[in-house]
């Protein structure tokens, strides 16, 4: 579980922040519940990037929705 909070951890950084930063959240204090030291220690870590990831896909939610960031893609020739 510690590894694979780490996994769905950084991929909640690099390509899908809610789902991926939800699930190691959940994996992450999962893998701290249990009793092996490694395994929290690794379960800590991506409970940390969970967190880092969904508060990045929040805040870019809030900056997407007030219009502080530009969301279209529409590509102008000229």
């Amino acid at each position: 579980m510690g590894i694979a909070s780490i996994v769905t951890g950084v991929l909640g950084l690099i390509c899908c922040p809610g789902l991926f930063s939800v699930a190691a959240i959940i994996t992450g204090y999962l893998a701290k519940k249990d009793g092996n030291p490694e395994n929290a220690k690794l379960g800590k870590i991506g409970l940390i990037l969970g967190i880092v990831g969904l508060v990045l896909a929040i805040l870019w939610g809030i900056l997407a929705a007030t219009g502080v960031i530009d969301t279209s893609f529409s590509a102008s020739a000229g």
